[in-house]
């Protein structure tokens, strides 16, 4: 729940971004946020400390993970309403 999606433009670096979308809008979630939650989904700056990009196939697995415990806690409940439909 602490990951929060935004829409942001990209910064402009020194050397031009082969991107056609680079100038568009762009939707997505802040490495600095990433990084708050968990330091392990960031990519960092040379420093080792700036957060500048977060790893999407981490985010990904993270998401799959939550979305099995979710599933869980729905069985559980499921089984919990059949059990007091019986009485």
């Amino acid at each position: 729940m602490k990951m929060k999606p935004v829409e942001f433009t990209m910064k402009k670096n020194a050397t031009e971004n082969p991107d056609i979308n680079f100038a568009h809008m762009q939707t997505g979630m802040l490495a600095e946020d990433i990084a708050a939650i968990d330091p392990r989904l960031a990519i960092y700056e040379q420093d080792g400390k700036t957060p500048k990009s977060y790893r999407q196939e981490a985010i990904i697995a993270v998401m799959v993970k939550a979305m099995q415990e979710q599933q869980a806690q729905i069985e559980a409940l499921k089984d919990e309403i059949k059990k007091l439909g019986r009485k």
